[in-house]
């Protein structure tokens, strides 16, 4: 009896997590970190423990976290944007004058 009230219990506490993780993301599919654990209440590291658990377990099939555990990105479209992004700016094709450019 014990062991079949325990694995509800816990199966509702994973869901639980998920729902609110869910709510704590952008509409866009973005999210920093440190706004979900401020949404949330919890610490940045518990944060990025049960994202990476989400995302081991494929609740998140698409997820990433970047940048140094600091952003989550809901799927893969945002992330291959935010890396091709990474590179361009890394090589320094983007100068202050073609950002000029594209401005106007």
């Amino acid at each position: 009896m014990f062991g079949i009230s325990y694995f509800f219990f816990k199966k509702k506490e994973r869901n639980s997590k998920i729902q609110v993780h869910i709510g704590s993301l952008d509409q866009n599919g973005y999210a920093e970190v440190s706004s979900m654990a401020y949404r949330v209440g919890i610490a940045e590291s518990s944060v990025v423990k049960d994202l990476h658990r989400l995302i081991d377990k494929r609740f998140f099939y698409q997820g990433h976290l970047v940048e140094n555990d600091t952003i989550f990105l809901v799927n893969d479209e945002l992330y291959s944007t935010t890396s091709l992004v990474r590179k361009v700016v890394g090589k320094g094709i983007l100068k202050k004058k073609n950002l000029n450019l594209i401005k106007n």
